[in-house]
């Protein structure tokens, strides 16, 4: 019988695991941010740097098996110190690139430390709210946003003065370092013991397939408008590259504080049908938003999908972490493998399809997956164990 962990380690173990998310956003958009400066010094085309820029997921989804593997058997708490140290010393590399191989090999090291940190907080992030025994989940992501927030804005201040990515991201990995180092020390042990002949990789079980199904959707459809919402409002609707920015501002923004605000809304109704309520909203706002072809009508929509999926895949992730009869990291795992290929997928698919119709029809796709949504949600479970 395990003893139950004092209140105050418990709320000393949520902070750690929320600076631990918001280091994990600094890390991404301070990066994500001087791609173009690293394009340019390289002098590599749109179609090399997006070869380079591929080792990220694809080293990511390659990683993960191997860190829910050591987090059943280390503890998340102890994977998450490790990985976010190596992280952290990741970040610089593609900045040290003299070609475009290098420049692939950086970013795939970049991407595998990445998506270990991402499967052992998120894993920590299980356990923490395990022990507090109600949904703050959602709030976890929210700081990851608010974390590519600030990462941007001093990226931003970075290029405005001058300093080269490689000076950037160095003085930020070292500052990252100290805080995940020293925020490590508060996260709860989560060791679960598990048979040595416990298999390295095994086919999910059908619930796990379907919330691995939901992840899938819910990242196919968030990416696909992250990345092609912008696109479409300036050259679909001739709008200025401002005005088309305001509308991933609005996205973007609505996202965040959607998962900031998200626990209460997600423990008053109940996972399922937040799910259900979410992607109804996103579905309605992005609906509308394309077929009215007014500027601030579908910058309206594409903040109230960010608002509506602003809960989603925190709930799927939550809902992972309480599967019976496996561990929170492989079944983990499972499901976030499947967001990773749904995000990988969906950008391109749309631009194949944008090519072939128009980029609204093919936009239109993600409304059909908001449905599909709708239709998985009885994967989640109706209320926390």
């Amino acid at each position: 019988m395990s003893l139950a962990i004092p209140s105050s380690e418990n709320v000393q173990a949520r902070w750690a695991t929320i600076i631990i998310f918001l280091c994990n956003g600094i890390m991404v958009s301070s990066w994500a941010t001087r791609i173009p400066a690293i394009q340019q010094q390289l002098h590599l085309s749109p179609g090399i740097l997006g070869l380079a820029l591929f080792g990220a997921p694809v080293s990511a989804v390659l990683t993960m098996p191997l860190i829910s593997w050591l987090a059943s058997r280390l503890g998340s708490h102890i994977v998450t110190r490790w990985a976010s140290l190596a992280a952290c010393i990741a970040l610089p590399l593609p900045a040290l690139a003299s070609n475009a191989l290098w420049l692939f090999l950086g970013v795939a090291a970049l991407g595998a430390t990445t998506g270990a940190m991402d499967v052992s907080m998120n894993t920590q992030a299980v356990t923490v709210e395990r022990k507090i025994q109600r949904s703050i989940m959602s709030s976890f992501h929210g700081f990851f946003s608010v974390g590519a927030l600030l990462g941007a804005i001093i990226a931003a201040g970075a290029a405005a003065i001058g300093l080269s990515p490689l000076f950037h991201l160095v003085v930020v990995a070292v500052i990252l370092a100290v805080i995940v180092l020293l925020a490590s020390l508060w996260l709860l042990a989560d060791h679960h013991p598990i048979s040595p002949e416990q298999r390295f990789f095994a086919l999910p079980t059908r619930p796990i397939f379907a919330l691995a199904a939901l992840a899938f959707c819910s990242q196919f459809a968030e990416n696909a408008i992250g990345d092609w919402g912008a696109v479409y409002l300036h050259t679909g609707l001739a709008t200025s590259l401002s005005v088309a920015a305001v509308g991933y501002g609005a996205f973007a923004g609505a996202m965040m504080l959607g998962r900031l605000g998200g626990d209460a809304f997600t423990q008053r109704i109940g996972p399922r049908r937040a799910v259900v309520v979410g992607s109804s909203v996103a579905a309605v706002g992005v609906g509308v938003g394309l077929l009215v072809r007014l500027p601030f009508v579908t910058i309206a929509g594409f903040a109230c999908f960010g608002l509506g999926f602003a809960v989603l895949f925190p709930i799927v992730i939550s809902a992972a972490g309480r599967m019976q009869g496996v561990t929170s990291s492989l079944a983990l795992t499972a499901v976030m493998t499947s967001g990773y290929t749904g995000m990988l997928i969906g950008p391109p698919l749309i631009g194949g399809l944008a090519s072939a119709i128009s980029l609204q029809a093919a936009l239109g796709i993600v409304v059909v997956f908001c449905v599909a949504i709708v239709f998985l949600s009885p994967a989640i479970p109706p209320q926390h164990d």
